[in-house]
């Protein structure tokens, strides 16, 4: 048996929850992403996107990203992105979306800017 190409986890306290993304986005595996974000968002303001389990992302992976982000700030919330693999980081850098996105090293500190804002 394979392995799923991403697996997401959502991990609910207090005024925020954490999407907890592992492996590849895509566009096959973008929609996945896409809708733990939506349900997460559906029950909280604050959502943290941790890619840091991500080996890929593509403009699909980007587009989850920034209708994220979207959707949050346009309800009164936020959105903060932990990334730390250099091939995310690249992606973000290259299409200057790191300068867009609250970006973090850490759930802990992502978390903590959250319960801050």
């Amino acid at each position: 048996m394979t392995e799923p190409l991403l697996t997401t986890v959502v991990h609910h306290g207090g005024h925020w929850v954490v999407v907890e993304a592992r492996g590849e986005v895509d566009a096959d595996t973008a929609p996945l992403l896409r809708r733990a974000c939506i349900d997460a968002l559906a029950e909280h303001r604050h959502i943290v996107i941790d890619l840091s389990g991500v080996t890929f992302l593509d403009s699909a992976g980007l587009s989850v990203l920034v209708g994220t982000m979207r959707r949050a700030t346009t309800d009164g919330g936020a959105m903060r992105v932990v990334a730390t693999s250099p091939a995310v980081l690249r992606v973000l850098r290259i299409t200057a979306l790191d300068e867009v996105f609250d970006l973090r090293a850490t759930v802990a500190d992502a978390v903590g800017a959250v319960d801050d804002a």
